[in-house]
């Protein structure tokens, strides 16, 4: 369970900068009192076997998770910058200088639900006493179940979280020193990123794509050596 912050609950601002697109125009920021906590609902089946033929381990898992009442900063303007509050808060209020209908209304409120399903399969191991490896895979896919329009984009994981992972590992160790290769491959993805010209959206989705990581690791442990030095010469 996530509660919400004391930010989420209480803020409140009006602002006056100049507008992203030039013009100076009315801000108004607002936690919600009405604001659900967020929780997790999480069910998974594992299942690992060892394998003593080649010294390895086979580990296996499924998932589903599901987060309710997500929290998010909201915008209530729409394309013609209608004031639009999301469900189950007050209407626009009068600021003084008239009501907010006509300016950005942005607020913090639960905004859905979101579900992911995945699964992953790994296999680890030893060669000898001086040899270890491993490899596994890893496949995770989004749905995003919203109740109010966002459009900055503030909640997208169903578009920008990668589907497919691959991570490997190679390692050898003798006599103290240590040297352990990582590689990882990430599927391509999509994330929010820049200004569009118009009022419609602030951020556009933008491709990224499937990359490949390679990690080096060398150690020598000193005070092991020492350590087995010294019972040596008692």
């Amino acid at each position: 369970v996530q509660i919400p912050s004391l930010l989420d609950y209480g803020f409140y601002d009006i602002t006056y900068p100049p507008s992203t697109f030039g013009n100076a125009g009315l801000v108004f920021l607002s936690g919600s009192p009405l604001l659900k906590p967020t929780t997790v609902t999480s069910h998974e089946l594992a299942y690992d076997r060892a394998l003593p033929e080649v010294d390895a381990t086979v580990r296996s898992a499924v998932y589903y998770q599901v987060s309710h009442n997500l929290i998010r900063l909201a915008s209530a303007y729409s394309g013609n910058w209608t004031c639009q509050p999301a469900p189950g808060l007050p209407p626009c209020v009068d600021t003084g200088l008239g009501f907010l209908s006509g300016n950005n209304y942005s607020f913090f409120a639960n905004v859905g639900s979101s579900s992911a399903l995945g699964g992953e399969i790994g296999v680890s191991g030893k060669i000898g006493p001086r040899w270890t490896w491993g490899v596994n895979y890893a496949y995770e896919t989004v749905t995003d179940h919203l109740t109010y329009s966002l459009p900055t984009y503030s909640v997208n994981f169903q578009n920008t979280t990668p589907r497919h992972k691959v991570n490997g590992h190679l390692g050898y160790s003798r006599n103290g020193f240590e040297a352990d290769l990582y590689g990882h491959y990430v599927s391509g993805t999509r994330m929010p990123a820049g200004v569009t010209p118009t009022l419609a959206e602030y951020y556009i989705l933008t491709d990224i794509p499937a990359y490949v990581t390679v990690d080096l690791r060398l150690g020598y442990g000193i005070l092991d050596r020492l350590h087995e030095q010294r019972y040596k010469v008692v």
